[in-house]
């Protein structure tokens, strides 16, 4: 009877351990581990795993065939898919390539995101993972909107060669040129020497496009000369002062705040009037700051 009971147990645990389906074995033994299934060795082929941390099932396929054991994590598949769905995102497990029609979308923690789309591997553009995209083909935008917004605060830490922002502080375009950070000049200005001035005036620009002086700076050697800037016309005539009248003396004098019309028309004259001077100066400096102006 013990002898009868104990073939019959033994027949049972046979049969829910395998049981044969033709040419295919179901196999019912299973782990539940809360993460790094990949991590079992010694599991036979085609022993499962499931990872209830991110509900992951793996299954064992050794490298060395049905009869070996997997004895490394590359040896456990994903059978169940090679994304993982949260409810919220979806995620891939690994890195993979997606197609979209004759592109390819692939991405991995050292290319960051690339898409191809003729998907000929060549015609990309990469999202690096720093935040750069990177594009040999070249860029064109058409549409309305501002194309790039590429202001910062401050200078950017390690630029690369030809990095380039505009820093909002200090209101200039910068770029890297591999050596140091240099600034896009915004601000012309106009130097000259007048010797022994008189009352006079002096046409010193006409200027192809709008600009907007922004300041004007005078010194003597000795003396003082009263100074304006004027526009004229294009012809140079029907001149009017954009500024009160500056005293230049020895000491040097500015007048930014008392520019009261600083924008000069494209094609017109600029025009510096001096008026008689006193102490009898024998030259007279001056400096003039003006930006282009296209309103």
């Amino acid at each position: 009877m013990k002898k009868t009971v104990f073939s019959l147990l033994a027949s049972v645990l046979i049969l829910t351990a395998s049981i044969a389906h033709g040419a295919s074995t179901e196999k019912f033994w299973r782990w539940n581990f809360t993460s790094n299934c990949a991590g079992l060795v010694g599991r036979t082929s085609q022993d499962i795993c499931l990872q209830s941390q991110n509900n992951i099932l793996y299954v064992c396929v050794p490298n060395s065939g049905a009869a070996g054991t997997c004895g490394s994590a590359s040896e456990w598949k994903t059978p169940s898919g090679f994304w993982l769905d949260n409810g919220i995102n979806i995620s891939l497990l690994s890195p993979r390539n997606v197609s979209i029609g004759a592109g390819q979308l692939r991405g991995d923690t050292t290319a960051g995101l690339v898409l191809n789309p003729s998907g000929d591997g060549v015609t990309t553009l990469s999202f690096l993972p720093t935040g750069l995209f990177v594009t040999p083909a070249g860029i064109r935008y058409t549409g309305n909107d501002a194309f790039a917004n590429l202001n910062r605060t401050t200078d950017k830490s390690n630029p690369a060669v030809g990095d380039f922002w505009f820093n909002t502080t200090q209101l200039f375009f910068k770029y890297y040129n591999g050596i140091a950070v240099k600034r896009i000049p915004t601000t012309q200005f106009y130097f000259n020497t007048f010797p022994n001035p008189t009352a006079s005036n002096k046409m010193i620009m006409r200027p192809p496009s709008g600009i907007k002086i922004e300041s004007i700076w005078c010194i003597t050697d000795t003396g003082t000369v009263n100074a304006t800037v004027q526009q004229c016309s294009s012809t140079g005539t029907g001149c009017t002062g954009i500024n009160s009248a500056i005293t230049c003396s020895s000491t040097g004098v500015s007048d930014a705040a008392g520019i009261f019309t600083p924008n000069i028309t494209a094609g017109n004259f600029v025009n510096l009037n001096f008026a008689s001077p006193s102490g009898s100066p024998t030259s007279v400096n001056v400096s003039i700051t003006y930006t282009q102006n296209d309103s």
